[in-house]
């Protein structure tokens, strides 16, 4: 992978922070297709570890995004303006968990199509209906996965989404041991498309 998934979350940030900084309030912004996109962390675990066999796991997932999350954001980007979100979308919590057989050569392991349920900071939810796209099962090596699908349900229903979890930080070292990935901690960007505020 010539560009990893932490190098595009981060520059993601930096465009973030710095279109906050410099960006005026416009209309025109409302009147185009505007996109949604926050970043953040996600906090996993597994029941047994993830190692080279591939067994049945538990996991669990705990999302936070934008203004929730450490250095986190969320931004409206159209053709023409980058604007805050209004508060009511300016951070969102998510927990998620799946049963699958899996190893570090085919993560992520929670079976497709699979549901999310964003809670956004004013208690409004969106369930996002997800799949892996191409992405179905890939060594932890290649560094990222997305999450591609649709918001089916809430706030945005109809929209379609996506979310870019980056999971190159995790030891593939630990693959080799009786234990194997318990946790992780990874950043994450979170993109939906024509969102209608």
């Amino acid at each position: 992978m010539t560009t990893t998934a932490n190098g595009r979350i981060a520059k993601a940030a930096a465009l973030l922070l710095c279109v906050c900084l410099t960006s005026a309030p416009s209309a025109r912004a409302a009147e185009s297709s505007v996109d949604l996109v926050c970043t953040g962390q996600e906090h996993g675990t597994s029941t047994p570890g993830v190692t080279n066999s591939s067994q049945a796991v538990d996991a669990a997932v705990d999302g936070v995004l934008g203004t929730q999350a450490e250095h986190g954001s969320c931004m409206l980007l159209s053709d023409e303006d980058a604007l805050p979100a209004p508060d009511r979308a300016q951070s969102a919590r998510y927990t998620d968990k799946g049963t699958a057989a899996a190893s570090c050569s085919a993560f992520p392991f929670a079976p497709a199509p699979h549901t999310r349920i964003l809670t956004w900071g004013d208690g409004v939810t969106s369930t996002f209906t997800y799949d892996y796209g191409t992405q179905k099962a890939l060594p932890l090596a290649e560094g990222e996965f997305a999450l591609v699908g649709t918001i089916t349900a809430g706030r945005f229903a109809g929209a379609g989404a996506d979310e870019t979890v980056d999971v190159s930080a995790l030891d593939p070292a630990a693959c080799a041991t009786p234990g194997g990935v318990t946790r992780w901690d990874t950043p994450t960007l979170l993109t939906i498309h024509d969102a209608h505020l």
